[in-house]
């Protein structure tokens, strides 16, 4: 008896001792290249469907939808949206003839694991979408990404918080989308771009032919 009460007591204080390392949350780290303790992730698969949205002169643009899904159907749940706006196309063959979808080449899979709809548009006169394009990062490419940031604020699977997101010439289109100052519009992640387009596109005042047509 005296055994059995001695034991109960070991794992008792064992218990005891683990609770705090059992329920203690991961430390949260945010640093370059690393970002946990802050969420977890919710989902292992998404759903893509595709479409066109007419923005405000009637031009029709092209857009990817990716939203989290389980058992291979859609969460009809409210989710943030993270969206990008490319002129390399939403998806492309690579040399093997594989399809590579936009939101894998700028790894925003993980952003679908952790509750996040994310969405790629091609940009006016680019890939699948109608129009023409009028020159580099014109105003027209900001004010379709002033449309395409409220109409995806409005969508059944958005919770009206949206982000814009892209490097080079994405990281331009994520800038000029603040400046449109759309009220939905909660943040943005440019990579790789310059701020002064000015002195990237007319440097020392010698108008460079890259990009300007």
């Amino acid at each position: 008896m005296k055994a059995r009460a001695r034991a109960s007591v070991a794992i008792g204080l064992w218990c005891l001792a683990c609770a705090p390392a059992l329920g203690a949350e991961p430390a949260k780290e945010s640093r370059p290249g690393v970002y946990r303790g802050y969420s977890q992730a919710r989902f292992s698969e998404w759903i893509k469907t595709s479409q066109y949205v007419a923005v405000r002169d009637g031009t029709r643009l092209a857009v990817d939808i990716y939203r989290p899904a389980i058992d291979g159907r859609a969460v009809e749940e409210r989710f943030p949206v993270v969206w990008m706006h490319t002129p390399y196309r939403r998806a492309y063959k690579d040399a093997s003839g594989k399809v590579v979808n936009a939101i894998e080449s700028n790894r925003l899979t993980e952003l679908l694991k952790h509750g996040y709809v994310v969405a790629a548009v091609d940009t006016r006169g680019r890939g699948a979408s109608f129009g023409a394009r009028r020159g580099f990062q014109d105003r027209t490419e900001a004010n379709d990404a002033y449309d395409m940031t409220e109409w995806f604020a409005k969508q059944p699977f958005s919770t009206g918080a949206i982000g814009v997101t892209g490097c080079s010439y994405l990281g331009g289109t994520t800038w000029h989308s603040a400046t449109t100052l759309s009220p939905h519009l909660r943040a943005i992640a440019p990579g790789c771009t310059d701020f002064d387009k000015y002195g990237f596109v007319s440097r020392g005042g010698i108008t460079a032919q890259f990009n300007t047509r």
